[in-house]
């Protein structure tokens, strides 16, 4: 893989950080924000591309393009490998007024380790 990405872009890392998770085989989709990882620092294409999975990619801004892009509440959404229908669910199922439940799953999985010492 290293012939493909510049050495140590953060693209390359977050590929790596997925392929290597032990919950790889379990995931679907791929979604990412903005706010957390900046599309500047990414290249979601790429991402979709070496994953060979969806990826949803949400950000602010008034670049919007409706051959590439759709809206979803008030964000601009980016989908690589999904209908704009599909996108709309998927979101509306992981996203509640503005907390989404993946933040809380990793809140929790981090937290479990003092849930089991107590």
């Amino acid at each position: 893989m290293s012939g493909v990405f510049p050495s140590g872009s953060i693209t390359e890392g977050l590929i790596q950080l997925i392929r290597e998770s032990k919950h790889y085989g379990q995931v679907r989709v791929l979604v990412l924000d903005e706010e957390s990882l900046p599309g500047s620092w990414l290249d979601v294409q790429l991402i979709h591309e070496n994953l060979e999975m969806p990826v949803i990619y949400l950000r602010y801004g008034d670049v919007f393009d409706p051959r590439f892009m759709t809206m979803w509440r008030s964000r601009i959404v980016e989908p690589y490998g999904l209908t704009e229908a599909t996108v709309g669910r998927i979101l509306d199922l992981v996203m509640d007024e503005g907390r989404d439940l993946l933040q809380v799953a990793h809140l929790i999985a981090e937290n479990l380790a003092l849930v089991h010492n107590v």
